[in-house]
């Protein structure tokens, strides 16, 4: 088209150009904190929040203050289940715009391409595999998987549990100053789309009596079941063990509980086996604990409590009261309490189990009791406990199997399996008989197999 008021047919236009020098291979977006669960730089790894490192998703279910808080915002990504598990980038970087308005900063995301990781985040998934989780899998630590454990984080083994997501998010590829990219490939299901889950496991608190016949016991073949024998059972997600909060929540106020105390000055050493209260207004709240070790660091007090009552725990072991040592004069300042594990109760000579033998003598058997306390589903999270799955493969292949009658996945037919080999054999050694010559003609119809 020609320009106006002129004879000329040249084709005019705007020419941009832009510097990409040392900007790398890279799709980027810029984001305000405002926009981010928490809307603010997050302090500790799981805090609600955001900071670099973090791999994200949005949340598109509409806002509610009390069920969803964080809906129409960007939170941490998690690969527990597919819904939790779509990403939109990895934070490269949290820039302050205000320092006096935490809300204020500006949240730069790498959705594709180099990015500058803080390595330091990189979880080594030690709770998957305890030699694998520090090496990495085949490859070694080069592909990064979204976590299904903690929010946000990127580890080094995929989730291994039925129906966790198997999400590579990250690969370390060094370039200058980028560390590696983001891929963001798309995810799958471990264990396949055919996931089988028991719907009929028993209630956390299910109690059973077993006779002991022999040396081996129900732990052995049942998943889930505890002797109630004063076994401790962890609390600290922290550690990467099995978990057992679902069920503390129930039985805790018939559990010692053990918690790990923090205290605002250096407590004494010598206060092992010493008994401690929390002293509240001169009152002395909470009795029958027992201090296990006053010389773990970072002023750290480890203390029992043989028979708590647990709403005391939950409203006087608090930040801001006063652990005093019985009997010293010792007091030191609470800063923080941390839950990390409970004693389930024991049971005392359970009545033994009288048998009559064919001899007509009778003979007594030792009894057991049993309670059903399954983990949590995810180590540290007490809100599920982890149920017993199957996954079905797209193939199958099975060395030896007795079947009776098999069922056509179209419904059409049925095949009695053993009637048919019968009439295939007999078809084989009549034909056989003709093919050496010292036979009758028969009818093919005598290896037919009627649906």
């Amino acid at each position: 088209m020609a320009s106006c008021n002129t004879n000329s047919s040249n084709l005019l236009g705007n020419i941009n150009i832009n510097s990409i020098t040392s900007s790398g291979a890279r799709l980027l977006m810029t984001h305000p904190l405002s926009g981010f669960s928490g809307g603010r730089i997050s302090g500790t790894v799981g805090d609600d929040g955001i900071t670099a490192g973090d791999a994200i998703r949005y949340n598109a279910i509409a806002y509610h203050a009390t069920n969803n808080p964080s809906g129409g915002k960007y939170i941490k990504a998690k690969a527990d289940k597919p819904e939790n598990s779509e990403v939109v980038g990895i934070v490269e970087s949290v820039s302050e715009v205000n320092p006096s308005d935490p809300s204020s900063g500006i949240a730069t995301v790498v959705m594709l391409g180099q990015i500058e990781y803080p390595t330091t985040k990189l979880l080594n998934a030690t709770h998957i595999d305890d030699v694998q989780g520090l090496s990495g899998a085949a490859g070694g630590n080069d592909v990064y998987f979204l976590s299904a454990t903690n929010a946000g984080q990127l580890q080094n083994l995929a989730p291994a549990e039925p129906t966790q997501i198997v999400k590579p998010v990250y690969q370390v590829a060094p370039d200058g100053n980028w560390t590696g990219q983001v891929v963001n490939y798309i995810g799958y299901q471990a264990g396949g789309q055919v996931v089988g889950e028991r719907t009929d496991e028993f209630p956390v608190g299910t109690t059973i009596e077993v006779p002991k016949f022999g040396p081996s016991s129900i732990e052995d073949n049942r998943p889930g079941w505890k002797k109630l024998d004063g076994q401790e059972l962890n609390l600290n997600g922290s550690k990467g063990l099995e978990t057992y909060g679902y069920a503390f929540k129930i039985l805790k106020s018939f559990c010692s509980i053990t918690t790990e105390i923090t205290v605002s000055t250096t407590p004494s050493t010598t206060l092992n086996g010493k008994t401690c209260f929390v002293r509240i207004d001169g009152r002395k709240e909470i009795s029958g604990s027992r201090i296990l070790d006053s010389s773990v660091p970072n002023k750290t007090l480890k203390v029992r409590w043989d028979t708590p009552n647990s709403d005391k725990l939950d409203k006087y072991l608090i930040a801001g009261n006063y652990l005093e040592v019985l009997g010293s004069g010792n007091r030191y300042k609470i800063v923080s309490v941390k839950n990390e594990s409970f004693t389930l109760p024991r049971v005392t000579n359970p009545s033994p189990l009288r048998l009559k033998v064919d001899n007509n003598k009778a003979r007594t058997v030792p009894r057991e009791l049993w309670m059903y306390i399954a983990q949590d589903q995810t180590p540290g999270d007490d809100t599920s406990i982890q149920n017993f799955v199957i996954s079905m493969p797209e193939n199958l292949t099975i060395k030896e199997a007795t079947i009776e009658k098999l069922t056509l996945d179209d419904s059409t037919a049925t095949i009695t399996v053993l009637d048919a080999l019968k009439n295939l054999q007999s078809a084989s050694e009549v034909y056989a008989t003709k093919l050496e010559g010292t036979g009758n003609t028969t009818s093919k119809n005598t290896a037919q197999i009627n649906k």
